[in-house]
C-alpha cells in the first residue's frame, strides 16, 4: 500500500493535492508541524529572509484527524523521528 504524506494548513490546498493523485490503494496520514512564533521569527531571522514573517499558516487550525508535532526546541532528526512512528504506527492499521 503506497502512502501520502501531507502536511496541511487549509481543507482546499489538501485537496487539490489528492485530485492529481492517481495510484490505487493508498493512505493518507495528514501531519502538521507547528511551533511558537517566537521560533518561527527565529528561523526566519536566521535564514536571511528578507520577506516579512507571516504567521497566518501557523494560527489555522490543523486538518480534522491530523497528527500535530510541535517543533518547538527539536532538531530536524527529532522531528524526523516522530514523523516516521506515526507512519509506521498507520502501517499495522
Amino acid at each position: 500500500m503506497k502512502r501520502k504524506l501531507l502536511r496541511n494548513g487549509d481543507k482546499i490546498i489538501r485537496e487539490a493535492i489528492l485530485k492529481d493523485i492517481t495510484a490505487k490503494d493508498y493512505s493518507v496520514i495528514g501531519i502538521t508541524l507547528t511551533c511558537s512564533q517566537e521560533t518561527l521569527r527565529e528561523r526566519h531571522k536566521k535564514r536571511g529572509d528578507a520577506n516579512e514573517c507571516s504567521f497566518f499558516w501557523l494560527h489555522l487550525k490543523p486538518y480534522e484527524g491530523d497528527y500535530v508535532i510541535d517543533t518547538d526546541n527539536k532538531s530536524v532528526q527529532q522531528i524526523v523521528d516522530e514523523m516516521k512512528i506515526i507512519i509506521d504506527s498507520g502501517r499495522n492499521e
